[in-house]
């Protein structure tokens, strides 16, 4: 019986830490100087689906920066900037906390009322 209950724990834990936040991309996030940088492995303009791999590559529930923890714990991320300065590549993320998926204590206990940048794209 401990068993079970182990191997059905260690399921749900590991389905959580593989978990993908949802992304809403706000209205204008792909507009002229707000995503204007290519995607090197392409030479294309960052998609939206760039974007979201971009993301789901940088997620680590154990990293430090501000941007892993967001994209780690909350369960909505709205993207409002892609890849748009090159001499400091980044997307702008924001994380609405009266996100019915984002009340989780771990992610209702980061700042999210300002923008925050997820760095390397």
């Amino acid at each position: 019986m401990k068993k079970a209950t182990l191997a059905v724990l260690a399921a749900v834990f590991c389905g959580a830490a593989l978990a993908k936040p949802i992304y809403d991309f706000q209205p204008g996030w792909d507009d002229d100087g707000n995503n204007d940088l290519n995607n090197p492995n392409t030479n294309q303009p960052y998609t939206q689906s760039g974007i979201k791999s971009f993301l789901d590559g940088k997620k680590d529930k154990h990293a430090i920066p501000l941007g892993d923890r967001l994209l780690a714990v909350c369960g909505e991320v709205q993207v409002r900037k892609g890849c748009h300065q090159a001499n400091d590549r980044h997307v702008s993320i924001y994380v609405d906390p009266r996100k019915s998926s984002n009340k989780v204590k771990a992610c209702a206990d980061i700042n999210t009322g300002r923008g925050v940048h997820v760095d390397g794209c």
